[in-house]
Order: C-alpha cells, then sequence, then structure tokens
C-alpha cells in the first residue's frame, strides 16, 4: 500500500524467485486486499498472508509481526526502542483470559516473558 492507500507493486526485489517479481497480479488481487483488511481491523498491527492460484483465495498465513521480527537497520533485541516500546505483556492475548491449549500457551509464554524481565 502507498501513503494514498492504494495497492501498488513494491520497489524491493522479490525474495524467492526474481522471474516472478513483475508478473501483473491476478484478478483476485482486489479480493484479496478486502479481506485481508477485514481481518486486519482488529488488530494494530497483522499481516495477512492469502495464497491464490490466480481465481480462489486460501488463507496462508496470519503474523503479528512480519520478517521475524527484524526491521532493516534495527538489531531484534531486548534494548532496542522499538523492543521497549511494545511490551507484549500487555497485548490482548495475554490480558484476556484465554482457553484450551491457548491458555496453556499463554501461561508459558508470560512466565518466560516476566522472568526475563526481572
Amino acid at each position: 500500500m502507498d501513503e494514498n492507500d492504494s495497492l501498488k507493486p513494491s520497489d524491493a526485489n522479490a525474495l524467492v524467485d526474481q522471474n516472478r517479481a513483475n508478473l501483473p497480479l491476478p484478478d483476485c488481487c482486489d479480493a484479496a486486499v478486502t479481506i485481508s483488511r477485514q481481518i486486519g481491523a482488529h488488530f494494530g498491527h497483522m499481516r495477512v498472508d492469502l495464497i491464490s492460484d490466480g481465481t480462489s483465495l486460501w488463507l496462508g498465513e496470519r503474523a503479528v509481526y512480519n520478517l521475524s521480527g527484524n526491521f532493516n537497520g534495527i538489531e531484534a533485541h531486548e534494548n532496542e526502542a522499538l523492543s521497549k516500546a511494545w511490551d507484549i505483556r500487555k497485548s490482548r492475548f495475554l490480558t484476556v483470559p484465554q482457553t484450551g491449549w491457548c491458555k496453556v500457551y499463554a501461561a508459558a509464554l508470560l512466565r518466560r516473558l516476566s522472568a526475563r524481565s526481572a
């Protein structure tokens, strides 16, 4: 998306296949953007990956942060300003009671995060 909230091709080199970098977008691209926006609207930041055969769409992945949390020029280190600005312990997932496997995972993650910050 650009500053006008319009879809545009990235200037970045394709990481997977240089030969596919400049192929035209499939006809279902507008539907993909609509679906991604609907899913992403419920989060402060969410990358939504959809898989397409050019006609149909499937949800491939959702990620709270992309590129494994690594940003150009910013180390993924707890002392970085960006790391300090976002305390994941205050996230909705860790502040709202969970059930099932999410409850077990949230409790273990919170214990680990709290131990690291002590």
